[in-house]
């Protein structure tokens, strides 16, 4: 019987330190915007390209949440096959958004082509 008391009082303290824990109020704290272009690929945009047999070149959207005034950005890429690095892409060194235009395209050159002797 006196191991039942001495286990029963640390429950009883600990459900009440549990419940006395519990409040309704949520405070919440957004956090600061980023001070950036918020330039970003759309979740929609194909992580995946077929190419046609003549093709060299493909364009991709990159679009920004602030329209107002022109503004380029600077992109850099890296390109790894294997862990090893290659290059058969050439990606610009920046993207340029006209004044109140949300979209740019990127042209990405494919500067080795794939043949296949089969």
């Amino acid at each position: 019987m006196k191991f039942n008391k001495i286990l029963s009082l640390p429950a009883l303290a600990l459900t009440l330190f549990g419940l006395g824990a519990c409040s309704d109020e949520v405070k919440y704290d957004p956090a600061q915007p980023e001070a950036n272009a918020e330039v970003y690929f759309a979740a929609a945009t194909p992580t995946t390209v077929a190419l046609e047999n003549d093709q060299n070149v493909i364009n991709i959207p990159i679009y920004r949440a602030n329209t107002s005034g022109a503004i380029t950005v600077a992109m850099s890429s890296s390109q790894t096959l294997d862990g090893e690095p290659i290059n058969i892409f050439s990606v610009p060194g920046d993207v340029t958004f006209a004044d109140g235009s949300d979209v740019a395209i990127v042209s990405v050159n494919l500067c080795l082509l794939y043949t296949s002797d089969a």
